[in-house]
């Protein structure tokens, strides 16, 4: 008898074959419902978007570890597709590291995606001077100190297949040398044993077959904005994986607030669809269908039960 594999055994096995992954940003139930039923393979839940739509929050630590993680299980037990959840970097000690890996797997993620930037330094703040943000405000942990984090990670783990996906931001804190330290550091992350590969600001031509060879451990590749179909599948031919992390994001917050706008101006929103035809769709989502015969057929059983 074949059983069906978990979660975690999917991730674990899509990430392994290397290349046509498809992964997507998700911050509630609904955008996760989304996510399964286009067709992509995993979803991220990111602590950003967890932060800014769940709880009206920038991301600056702000939200604590179980308040992100009761968002991850929410999603986790939306959908049947596998759950990443984003835990910055998993926690101060080695003991909150251990915390973080036990809750996670509680929650019904897959697995983790764990960053070597100190947390308790936020990597962006409103500069007054600048009259901006950016991520200059990142301090990495030494690597020596990243991979025995991850190390600790690794060792927490009751489940062998929940993923640990190490996250590198030293290319935003270089300039000069922001992508040779990048790829030295997920080398390192790789060769303590990290499931899966995230460099943050990778630009795609720098996406190559040799990059991924050299590597030691899967790649999930992101970019800002769209991609063609062309493109995709040349990051795919790589090796590489790919996620849709912040465009989903802002398209939400955008289609929103320009809609509200137009509405309080009294003027047409973009976004002027039948009501009915999107309301279905809404409906359809949340597999209202399936509901109603649920509840039709306990009505029944509850019916012979009364008789």
């Amino acid at each position: 008898m074949t059983t069906a594999r978990s979660p975690q055994g999917r991730w674990h096995d899509a990430m392994q074959r290397q290349g046509h992954v498809e992964v997507v940003t998700a911050y509630d139930c609904m955008t996760a419902r989304l996510a399964e039923q286009t067709g992509f393979d995993a979803i991220l839940v990111g602590a950003g978007a967890t932060a800014n739509f769940m709880y009206g929050l920038p991301d600056i630590g702000l939200v604590s570890l179980a308040e992100a993680l009761e968002n991850v299980r929410r999603v986790s037990g939306s959908v049947t597709i596998p759950v990443i959840a984003d835990v910055d970097d998993g926690g101060p000690t080695p003991i909150h590291i251990r915390r973080t890996v036990e809750l996670a797997e509680r929650a019904g993620a897959a697995g983790i995606m764990i960053e070597d930037v100190d947390s308790s330094r936020p990597k962006h703040l409103w500069h007054e001077e600048k009259q901006d943000w950016d991520f200059s405000d990142a301090v990495l942990y030494p690597v020596d100190v990243a991979v025995e984090r991850l190390r600790i990670a690794m060792a927490a783990r009751r489940d062998p297949e929940f993923v640990i996906m190490a996250r590198t931001d030293a290319l935003h804190t270089d300039p000069q040398r922001g992508y040779e330290l990048a790829v030295e550091r997920a080398r390192a992350y790789a060769a303590a044993g990290a499931d899966v590969l995230f460099v943050i600001g990778l630009p795609q031509e720098r996406v190559t077959t040799e990059l991924t060879a050299i590597l030691g451990a899967p790649l999930l590749y992101a970019e800002v904005g769209a991609i063609s179909a062309a493109d995709k599948q040349r990051i795919f031919d790589t090796g590489a994986s790919y996620f849709h992390g912040l465009l989903p994001i802002l398209a939400a917050f955008a289609g929103y607030k320009d809609t509200i706008c137009s509405l309080k101006a009294g003027t047409t929103p973009a976004f002027n669809p039948d009501a009915w035809t999107y309301n279905r769709q809404l409906l359809e989502t949340l597999d209202l269908r399936g509901w109603t015969r649920a509840l039709g057929q306990a009505g029944t059983a509850t019916g012979r039960q009364s008789s």
